[in-house]
């Protein structure tokens, strides 16, 4: 995935697998 702007911020979410909470992304300002 790209990334997405969400509040004027980049999300970048995990698509190789999913992580503990399974919802797991992090922000890149």
């Amino acid at each position: 995935w790209r990334g997405h702007p969400v509040s004027q911020r980049i999300i970048h979410w995990y698509g190789n697998g999913l992580s503990n909470n399974g919802d797991s992304f992090y922000v890149v300002a």
